[in-house]
């Protein structure tokens, strides 16, 4: 057999609000991590988002991290490498299991054999997952983590290198209309930028308004332009994220937490033999939905829109041609300049480099 799917870690109780450290003992090239998080709901009364209950995901050797994303972060980037969605088990429901699922790609595609995570190459890589489970669910009492990999067995292959993800800057966004200067590394090339803007109830744009990349102090500019365009052409590229929830409403106002956070849409179904609907209260930006039932009851929502949790992407060329990858190596000097959104002073805005690596 060419492939495997393999266990590297059993479900496993977590003590909360710690960082999770697992020794990665494989010898064959890694195509794909999966990492499984639990929690266990207290109530019906959501708190967040499943994939805000991991905070950090990190891969390193030592002291070279080659890996290091938030949940949020890991969880769009897999959205935009993929075309696919992680599937989350999104239930506001007392007494169930939510989960998320965080893949991290070391390839283009599932078992790429040019771009794979080789273990031989490295001396003591390790996984840590920092997590608590107060972020996510509904009053979450319990969590638990499990790992999967899947690797190369039989298939004898040479990876010239691997994808390698990391969050490079955050900070807080400035007054509406100032910039934010950042310097970019240029020490490997470049597959894909992406910056994060969200906050509730509002579209990413209103966070990051603008975004230019140059080289050379402006000798040449690579990318300007509005994130509202960005995100169009986007939302053609990458196609519609989708995702199901299942939600207890009441009579009152609630939020639910989805991943989508631009141009957002949903549709409700009672689960259960009643007239009982279902009312979107207001306009759903930034990762919430606001729902008010006519009738307490549950719900199986469905929910469609772009941008998931706030990420704006930029690609450089075809990404599943490495020779299209923006080789940023040749060049002096990179820039990224943000203009701040109209939400101004208030939102945290991320930026996440994947770039190609080489061994």
């Amino acid at each position: 057999m060419n492939y495997r799917h393999t266990k590297i870690l059993a479900s496993t109780s977590l003590t909360n609000n710690t960082t999770y450290t697992l020794d990665l003992n494989l010898v064959d090239p890694i195509s794909r991590i999966s990492v499984v998080y639990k929690a266990l709901n207290g109530d019906s009364v959501p708190d967040g988002h499943m994939a805000s209950g991991v905070t950090k995901i990190e891969l390193v050797d030592g002291s070279d991290v080659l890996f290091s994303m938030s949940g949020k972060e890991t969880q769009a980037t897999d959205f935009y490498d993929t075309g696919k969605e992680p599937v989350n088990g999104m239930t506001y429901t007392t007494g169930n299991y939510p989960w998320a699922i965080f893949n991290l790609n070391f390839g283009r595609f599932l078992f790429d054999d040019v771009l794979a995570l080789d273990p031989k190459r490295f001396k003591n890589l390790q996984l840590k997952v920092t997590h608590n489970y107060s972020l996510c669910g509904s009053s979450c009492s319990s969590s638990t983590l499990e790992v999967w990999g899947d690797v190369f067995q039989d298939k004898k292959v040479s990876p010239r290198g691997f994808l390698m993800n990391k969050e490079l800057y955050t900070y807080t966004m400035g007054a509406s209309g100032s910039y934010e200067y950042i310097d970019l590394p240029t020490d490997y090339p470049y597959r894909r930028l992406t910056v994060f803007g969200m906050y509730a109830n509002y579209q990413p744009w209103q966070i990051a308004n603008e975004i230019r990349i140059d080289e050379n102090n402006l000798k040449q500019v690579i990318v300007d332009d509005l994130v509202s365009n960005l995100l169009k052409t986007a939302a053609g590229l990458y196609g519609v994220y989708t995702e199901g929830l299942i939600v207890t409403a009441t009579t009152s106002v609630q939020s639910f937490y989805c991943t989508p956070t631009y141009f957002v849409s949903a549709s409700a179904m009672s689960m259960a033999d009643t007239d009982t609907v279902l009312n979107l209260d207001s306009p759903s930006y930034g990762g919430e939905l606001k729902l008010e039932g006519e009738g307490a009851g549950l719900f199986s929502v469905i929910v469609r829109g772009w941008a998931p949790n706030g990420a704006i992407p930029i690609p450089f060329g075809d990404e599943q041609n490495i020779a299209d990858f923006y080789n940023i190596t040749t060049v002096g000097s990179v820039q990224l300049r943000i203009k701040a959104g109209t939400l101004g002073g208030t939102a945290s805005i991320q930026v996440v480099l994947q770039q190609m690596r080489t061994y």
